[in-house]
């Protein structure tokens, strides 16, 4: 199996169940569950927020051609 690379931590080698999760906080970083195992990663950084903002503006800038239909 190959190494892990540095900038992944690894996953947590015993199972864990959605109740332990529970009393789980690390700070600054989001957690899950995967099969049973601890993942820990990064949360969204700037250019995910610089996309989502242009997925927001474009279709509700009248003058960019696109239509948008407000949901009722």
């Amino acid at each position: 199996m190959p190494a892990q690379p540095a900038h992944v931590p690894p996953m947590s080698p015993e199972l864990m169940t959605a109740e332990q999760l529970l009393d789980v906080s690390i700070p600054g970083k989001q957690v899950e569950l995967v099969r049973g195992r601890l993942v820990v990663k990064e949360p969204p950084g700037y250019r995910h927020g610089d996309i989502e903002h242009l997925m927001l503006v474009i279709p509700m800038n009248p003058d960019n051609g696109l239509a948008f239909v407000p949901l009722k």
